[in-house]
């Protein structure tokens, strides 16, 4: 392909994805910032592992989670039950024959956060559109999550957990996360300089599993906004009406019909 179609297509990809969405942080963390989160991390040893309410916890939330995942060689699982002493295995190894169940955690707090997401009470046809996309050259990656508008009273009402999680028991799933076809689109489209992140680094694990810490989690903790849509729309269109339909959480209220 001829260079200067390739940087066309770059630019043109590009600059769609961020008329759009939302940036999720991803350059260096400030040093004045990590001290303070090597701080809270200590004191959470001490006081049973329970970040709730630590105040430079909860000012910069998803910032401490990629420091533990830089400094800390952690993996986080996101969970709609507080409070848990250890993590059992619930869900099927699909590579195994022996139909082994496993306990899955990622690398990436934002999709470990966006997982939560999934777990909204309600029918799932269109329910819930992710999308996380690197960018060639540029340190931040770009979200886009929205909800059915039916499933906002509920997912306003979600309170869980984040839980941080040892790596040592866990090997790196080798199991391919399909993309969505609007991925795909955009990967060609943009000279290949746009990747969604959603095929994930995922790590299984087969036994129950101790949490080093736990942090309370409701949606209004997502690095970007959440959005609403109609079930009849397509990813594509819902993406180009994010930027205008993002609730308001954690007071989130069903949103009104848009005037026809």
């Amino acid at each position: 392909m001829p260079r200067f179609v390739t940087s066309v297509q770059h630019r043109l990809g590009v600059r769609f994805l961020e008329t759009f969405l939302d940036p999720i942080p991803g350059g260096p963390i400030n040093r004045y910032r990590k001290t303070a989160f090597q701080r809270a991390w200590q004191m959470a040893r001490g006081c049973g592992w329970d970040l709730a309410g630590d105040p430079v916890v909860e000012v910069a939330k998803y910032e401490f989670l990629r420091y533990l995942a830089g400094e800390k060689e952690v993996l986080f699982h996101a969970s709609d039950r507080v409070g848990l002493a250890w993590l059992e295995p619930r869900s099927p190894i699909a590579e195994l024959l022996d139909r082994r169940w496993g306990l899955y955690a990622t690398d990436d707090p934002f999709l470990a956060m966006a997982r939560f997401v999934m777990k909204t009470p309600g029918e799932g046809y269109r329910g819930r559109y992710m999308e996380a996309f690197s960018v060639r050259g540029k340190p931040d990656r770009l979200g886009f999550v929205s909800l059915a508008k039916d499933l906002v009273p509920a997912a306003a009402a979600m309170r869980g957990a984040l839980y941080v999680l040892p790596r040592e028991p866990f090997v790196l799933n080798c199991r391919s996360h399909p993309q969505s076809h609007l991925s795909r689109q955009l990967y060609w489209l943009s000279g290949r300089a746009v990747q969604s992140d959603f095929e994930s680094r995922e790590w299984v694990c087969d036994r129950p599993v101790r949490p080093l810490a736990s942090l309370p989690l409701t949606l209004s903790d997502l690095p970007c906004g959440v959005s609403w849509h109609e079930r009849t729309e397509s990813r594509l269109l819902a993406m180009m009406r994010y930027a205008w339909r993002k609730i308001p959480f954690p007071a989130a209220l069903a949103p009104r019909a848009e005037a026809a």
